[in-house]
C-alpha cells in the first residue's frame, strides 16, 4: 500500500475547539420563542387497565395548554426501534394506551407556558387503576398460567416469529451437524448458566426534543437522536404528517451508546406543536431516563459444550432468553446477534445450535445498546473457553490462537444468522486476531503474572484474565449511507452526510475519506451532517456502520468529484487525463510540469467554458460486514477477606482494519472498556416487589467515574479489509465485550471462583468464595 495522505493519522477531530469553547449547540441549545413546556406522568403500577382518567383540575390551572392521554391521541401501532424498514421489532406501541404495562409507562403529557406548571397539573391528574397481575420473572413469562402483556392487535411486520398470546416477542432457533452425535463423542461436558443484567446507557445528555415551525408552516424537530431519517419515518407515521411537512435536526449530542436510537419522544413533541401551532420541548430528567426510556436487555443463557481432552469442541449449544420488558424494541436482533457475533468466532465447531427466545414482562424497556447481545453472549463464552483450556491444561492465548476464525475462511452460523441479503457468505478478508493476542498478552505480562496468585497488598490476590471477540460493520444488504459534495471557489469543498456524530467523531473520519482522495487538507472539507432537508438519507449512528458504509459512499462521492477536477484540468491544460495527478489542491501534469490549482479550476468551471458546478453524489450499502477483532486482558487485585474486585490494568488490542484516525479509534476502545468496566463490576437496576427501580439516579446507581478508571493501554493492530474504505473497519462497538468475561476470568485466576451473575460485587464474590470454602 502506497503511503496515505491523511488516513492513519491522527488529525483534531473538526469540532474539538468548538466544543472545548461551549460554541457547540446541542438540543437544549436551540431557542425558540416561547415553547410550550411538557411534562409526562407516568405509571405507578406495572400491570394495570386504565378504568378512568380525569383531566379537568389540571386543565383548569392557568398556563395549562395541552394535555395528551389515550382518549384523545390516534390510536396507531409502531415501534420505536430506529431501524431500516420494514422494522424488525414488532408494532407492539401507542402514543399513549389504556393499559399501563411497567412501572414508568406513559398515561399522560401536559404542555404549559412553564416547567413548573406543567409538573403541578400532573398532580392533579386523576386516574383510576385496574390493576391486573404482573409478571416479572423472565422464566415464568411464557408459561400458560402467566398474565398476558399485549393482549389486543399488535402484529410483526416481517416474517418472524411473533406470538403475544404466549409472551413471546421473538424467538430463533439455528443449527447445523447432529448435536446429540457431537456430545456422545466429547470426552467431558461443560454446561453452565450465565446471567446478565439490566443496565442504562448513561449519556450525560439525557433524552430531549424541541419542534417548532418554519416559514412556510413546516415542523422542524431538533432531536438528540443517532437516526434523524428514522425519526422523520416514524413521525409522519404516528401522526399522519406527509413526509414534505417534516424535517428533522441532529445537534451535537452528549452520548448515545443505542439509547437516542429510540424514537419516543419525538412524535410526541411534534404532536403538541402540530395540535398548538406552537414550539414545544421535552426533556428528560435523570430518573425519567432510567424508569421510562431504554436498557441493555437482562438476559440469561445456558452454554453447553462438549469437549475432546484435546481441547477440540465437538458440540456447542447456546440457549439465550431474553427480557424484552414491557415492549419488544429491539427484541428479534439484539436476539439475533447474541449467536451470531459470537458463535462464528470458533468456526471449527461443526456441531452447533443456538436457540433464544425474548420474552415480554412487565419490567422496563430493553432496546439498542452498545455491543447490542455481543456483550451478553460474550460474557458466558469467553468464560466457557477460559474452563476448557484450564481443564485441559492448554495456554488459554494459545488456545484461542488455534480455533478462532482466519482469513479466507467462512462460517455455518454467517448464513444461518447473518442480516441481509440470502445467499451471500461471508468470507473473512482480514484478521490480525493472532496479533492481537501477542502484542495484548506481551503488554500485560500475561506469562509472568497468570496463575502465579501473587499477593499484591494486604488480604489482596492478583489474577489475570483475557477475552476475544468480534462484531460486524454495519447490517449487510440493509444499512446504507449517502453523500454528497460540491466544490467552492477557493479549492474548498461542501460535503453533506447523513450519517450521525453522536461524539465518535465520524465527522471527521468522513472528512478525512474525502480528504485523502481528494488530497486537499482536512480543514478544506466543509462537513454539514444529520438534517433531512439538506443531507441525502443514512439509515443513521448504529450496528458500527458509519466509518464502514458511510464512508464507502464518501470515498464513492469524493472520487466522482476528483474524476471531474481531473476532466477539467485536462482541459485546462490541454493535455492527456492519464498524465495528470491531483495533490494539496492542485493538479500536475507529470509530462511537462505544468499544473492548475483547484481554485482556477473551480472558477474555470463555474465562470468560464462549459459552466457547470464539480458536484457529485453517490450511496453505498454492502452484502458482507467484516468484523473487527479484539483480545482484552484485565489484571485484578481480590481482596479475600471483603471480595472487593480492583482492576489494577487493562489491555485491549484491536484490528479494526486501517485506523482512518488512530486517536479516535483509541478513543472509541477505551470509551468502551470503561462502560464494560462499570457494566461488569457494578451497573444494576434494583426493582422492588412491585416491579419499581429504586436506584434511579446517580447516587445509587453506580457507575465508574474518573477515580475508579485503571491503567489501559489500547494498541491499534493495522489489517487492510478491502471492501472498507481505505481498508477500514468499525470499532465503536467491540471493546465493550471484553471486561466483563475478562474480569471473571481474572477473579477464578486470584480466587478460585467463578462468578455466573452480573454485575461482579463484593458481596457475590464474598459468598461465593464463603460458599466454596475459599474463605
Amino acid at each position: 500500500m502506497d503511503e496515505f495522505f491523511v488516513i492513519g493519522k491522527s488529525v483534531p477531530k473538526i469540532d474539538s475547539l468548538s466544543l472545548s469553547a461551549g460554541m457547540e449547540r446541542f438540543t437544549d441549545d436551540f431557542h425558540t420563542e416561547e415553547p410550550l413546556c411538557t411534562a409526562i406522568l407516568y405509571s405507578p403500577v406495572a400491570h394495570a387497565e386504565i378504568v378512568d382518567i380525569d383531566t379537568s383540575a389540571a386543565e383548569k390551572i392557568g398556563g395549562v395548554v395541552d394535555i395528551l392521554h389515550y382518549q384523545n391521541v390516534p390510536r396507531v401501532l409502531h415501534t420505536t426501534a430506529g431501524q431500516g424498514y420494514p422494522e424488525p421489532s414488532p408494532y407492539d406501541t401507542l402514543l399513549f394506551d389504556r393499559r399501563v404495562r411497567f412501572v414508568g409507562d406513559r398515561v399522560a403529557l401536559v404542555a404549559a407556558e412553564t416547567e413548573q406548571t406543567a409538573r403541578e397539573a400532573l398532580k392533579k391528574i386523576k386516574v383510576e387503576y385496574k390493576p391486573l397481575v404482573p409478571i416479572f420473572d423472565m422464566e415464568r413469562a411464557t408459561d400458560p398460567a402467566s398474565p398476558r402483556i399485549h393482549v389486543d392487535d399488535e402484529y410483526a411486520k416481517i416474517c418472524a416469529v411473533y406470538r403475544p398470546e404466549q409472551n413471546l416477542a421473538a424467538e430463533l432457533e439455528i443449527g447445523f451437524g447432529d448435536l446429540e452425535k457431537g456430545f456422545n463423542e466429547a470426552d467431558f461436558i461443560e454446561e453452565h448458566t450465565y446471567q446478565m443484567q439490566y443496565a442504562s446507557h448513561c449519556a450525560i445528555e439525557p433524552h430531549t426534543a424541541r419542534a417548532f415551525f418554519d416559514e412556510r408552516g413546516r415542523i422542524v424537530i431538533i432531536s438528540a437522536t443517532q437516526v434523524p431519517f428514522h425519526a422523520r419515518r416514524i413521525v409522519r407515521t404516528v401522526l399522519n404528517i406527509p413526509t414534505g411537512m417534516i424535517r428533522v435536526i441532529k445537534p451535537r449530542i452528549g452520548g448515545g451508546f443505542g439509547a437516542k436510537q429510540e424514537v419516543f419522544l419525538e412524535p410526541l413533541v411534534a404532536l403538541i406543536a402540530w395540535r398548538n401551532k406552537r414550539p414545544a420541548k421535552i426533556v428528560l430528567s435523570r430518573k425519567e431516563v432510567f424508569i421510562s426510556s431504554r436498557t441493555r436487555h437482562a438476559m440469561r443463557i445456558r452454554l453447553k459444550t462438549g469437549v475432546k481432552n484435546d481441547g477440540r469442541i465437538t458440540a456447542c449449544e447456546m440457549d439465550g432468553l431474553m427480557n424484552a420488558g414491557a415492549y419488544g424494541s429491539h427484541a428479534l436482533t439484539v436476539l439475533s446477534n447474541v449467536g451470531a457475533k459470537v458463535l462464528p468466532l470458533f468456526n471449527k465447531i461443526e456441531n452447533l445450535g443456538f436457540h433464544g427466545k425474548s420474552v415480554y414482562t412487565n419490567l422496563p424497556i430493553g432496546g439498542a445498546y452498545r455491543g447490542y447481545g455481543a456483550t451478553q453472549g460474550y460474557f458466558a463464552f469467553n468464560q466457557q473457553i477460559d474452563m476448557i483450556a484450564r481443564k485441559t491444561h492448554q495456554d488459554i492465548p494459545a488456545f484461542f490462537k488455534k480455533w478462532h476464525i482466519r482469513e479466507g475462511e467462512t462460517s455455518g452460523v454467517f448464513e444461518a444468522l447473518g442480516e441481509g441479503k440470502e445467499g451471500v457468505r461471508q468470507i473473512i478478508k482480514s484478521c490480525k486476531l493472532d496479533e492481537c493476542i501477542d502484542r495484548g498478552a506481551e503488554a500485560i505480562d500475561w506469562y509472568k503474572k497468570r496463575g502465579q496468585r501473587i499477593i499484591s497488598g494486604k488480604d489482596m490476590i492478583k489474577g489475570m484474565g483475557m477475552a476475544v471477540a468480534m462484531q460486524g460493520s454495519g447490517i449487510p444488504g440493509i444499512d446504507m449511507g449517502s453523500a454528497s459534495m460540491k466544490m467552492n471557489e477557493d479549492g474548498s469543498f461542501n460535503l453533506f452526510v447523513g450519517a450521525t456524530d453522536i461524539g465518535t467523531g465520524s465527522d471527521t473520519i468522513l472528512a478525512q475519506i474525502a480528504s485523502e482522495v481528494l488530497k486537499v487538507p482536512v480543514d478544506k472539507i466543509i462537513v454539514v451532517s444529520s438534517d433531512t432537508d439538506i443531507t441525502p438519507f443514512d439509515t443513521g449512528a448504529y450496528a458500527s456502520s458509519t466509518t464502514y458504509i458511510s464512508g464507502g459512499a464518501v470515498e464513492k462521492c469524493a472520487r466522482d468529484i476528483e474524476r471531474q477536477i481531473i476532466e477539467a484540468a485536462s482541459r485546462m491544460l490541454e493535455t492527456d487525463k492519464d498524465d495528470l495527478v491531483s495533490c494539496r489542491g492542485e493538479v500536475l501534469d507529470r509530462k511537462t510540469g505544468k499544473k492548475v490549482s483547484y481554485e482556477e479550476i473551480a472558477y474555470h468551471t463555474m465562470y468560464y467554458l462549459d459552466q457547470f458546478q464539480i458536484q457529485a453524489q453517490a450511496s453505498h450499502t454492502s452484502p458482507e460486514s467484516p468484523p473487527p477483532f479484539i483480545a482484552q486482558f484485565a489484571e485484578v487485585d481480590v481482596d479475600m477477606k471483603t471480595g472487593r474486585v480492583d482492576v489494577v490494568k487493562f489491555v485491549s488490542a484491536v484490528d479494526c482494519g486501517q485506523p482512518i484516525n488512530p486517536r479516535l479509534v483509541e478513543g472509541q476502545v477505551e470509551g468502551a472498556v470503561v462502560n464494560g468496566l462499570s457494566y461488569a463490576l457494578c451497573e444494576d437496576y434494583i426493582f422492588d416487589s412491585k416491579g419499581r427501580m429504586i436506584n434511579p439516579s446517580f447516587w445509587d446507581y453506580k457507575i465508574y467515574t474518573a477515580p475508579d478508571i485503571p491503567d489501559m493501554k489500547t494498541i491499534v493492530v493495522n489489517s487492510y479489509e478491502e471492501t472498507g474504505p481505505f481498508g477500514a473497519k468499525s470499532v465503536a462497538e467491540i471493546a465493550i465485550n471484553g471486561p466483563a468475561p475478562a474480569i471473571a476470568n481474572a477473579v477464578y485466576d486470584a480466587a478460585g471462583i467463578r462468578m455466573y451473575e452480573l454485575p461482579i460485587t463484593p458481596e457475590k464474590v464474598w459468598e461465593k468464595m464463603k460458599e466454596e470454602g475459599v474463605i
